[in-house]
């Protein structure tokens, strides 16, 4: 589950899915090259699910500490994704 509300065409949430399963894979690459690369996870968006939607591309908030170095710095940019 999420730490906020997640769902897609509904009126009342504060994030919907990415585009498609492509784009949740890039995301989800980035958010794990940043450990890999030594930087850190402070909010995990990884293994967002949303029981209306169970096939959804769904990726949580996440927020993380990154040097300019970093893939997820380089490649990913603030804000909505997809």
């Amino acid at each position: 589950m999420c730490p906020i509300d997640v769902t897609a065409r509904e009126a009342d949430v504060d994030s919907g899915p990415v585009i498609s399963p492509q784009a949740k894979e890039r995301i989800e690459a980035a958010i794990a090259s940043v450990e890999t690369q030594g930087g850190k996870i402070l909010l995990d968006g990884r293994g967002c699910t949303v029981a209306e939607y169970p096939d959804g591309n769904f990726v949580g908030p996440t927020i993380v500490e990154v040097t300019t170095d970093m893939d997820a710095y380089k490649y990913v940019r603030p804000g909505r994704q997809g």
